[in-house]
């Protein structure tokens, strides 16, 4: 009678194969886990990664924005002096050649020294001309 209640040989060995069929599925399944799990922390360090490098480049941007306006600014204030430079260098000359005419008839001594003077004037006041 206890014979016929034990399992006989083969049916153990049946039950244990079939224990050891599914312990190799559910290690299977531990290790697809476990990779998907990797591959997930790998991706979250990546997209870490490109935020902060995207943060990154949001601020050199708007640096190079706050840049490019500053540079904006300085172009069109050199624009208005040398407007203003070019206005007076023509002013200037219209000056010297009213006082050339003038002098057309003075002595030649005395046009050299206006000239220089007035040469002289434009020099000193005019830098960005050299």
């Amino acid at each position: 009678m206890a014979r016929d209640e034990d399992p006989s040989y083969e049916e153990i060995l049946d039950e244990n194969y079939d224990l050891h069929e599914e312990q190799k599925r559910l290690l299977d399944r531990i290790q697809g886990l476990e990779n998907d799990l990797t591959e997930e922390r790998t991706a979250d360090r990546d997209n870490e990664r490109r935020a902060i490098e995207i943060e990154r480049l949001q601020i050199i941007a708007s640096q190079a924005r706050t840049e490019a306006a500053e540079r904006k600014r300085e172009n069109e204030q050199h624009g208005e002096e040398r407007e203003t430079w070019a206005r007076e260098r023509g002013r200037l000359e219209t000056t010297l050649r009213e006082k050339e005419e003038r002098l057309e008839f003075t002595p030649k001594c005395r046009q050299t020294t206006v000239r220089t003077q007035v040469v002289i004037f434009i020099a000193r006041h005019n830098t960005s001309w050299r």
